[in-house]
């Protein structure tokens, strides 16, 4: 974990986890999310670079992807 924030908005807790690589892989998303299954937060890995099947596996996931570009 690269990044890890909590705080409150309107009185509720919020927790953040994230990570920052180089590059996603199908297997950093499984990675991560194995790690903070569990875990009540906003989760996220940020990158320069996205593979398509990093995406899908994301998505499926629930995890949010950010990239360098748009």
């Amino acid at each position: 974990m690269d990044i890890y924030v909590e705080g409150k908005i309107n009185g509720k807790m919020v927790k953040v986890v994230g990570e920052v690589k180089g590059r996603i892989d199908r297997s950093d998303v499984e990675r991560f999310y194995r790690r903070f299954k569990g875990y009540d937060a906003f989760k996220f890995i940020f990158a320069h670079t996205i593979r398509p099947t990093a995406e899908h596996k994301a998505r499926e996931l629930g995890i949010r992807l950010y990239a360098t570009y748009s």
